[in-house]
């Protein structure tokens, strides 16, 4: 039961920092990271480096997205079309 309570806390967290307090969304989403984790039990000289981990995994999915996305527009922005 704790693990949800955790996640809906942090959603609450997250929502409230971008809308109330017009927080960039990428730092509310570190923060909101941050206390999920401490919510979970990860002790806090783990935080960073499962953050960095979790992080780079996106990123490096996404990043094949963004490059492919990038050539294709440049090849339809030199087609003319």
């Amino acid at each position: 039961m704790m693990p949800i309570i955790s996640i809906v806390a942090c959603l609450l967290i997250l929502i409230i920092l971008i809308a109330r307090f017009h927080i960039n969304p990428f730092v509310a989403f570190l923060i909101a990271s941050i206390v999920g984790a401490l919510m979970l039990g990860i002790p806090p000289q783990k935080i960073p480096g499962t953050l960095e981990k979790g992080v780079g995994d996106l990123l490096g999915q996404l990043a094949a997205i963004l490059c492919l996305s990038a050539m294709f527009g440049k090849m339809i922005a030199d087609s003319g079309a």
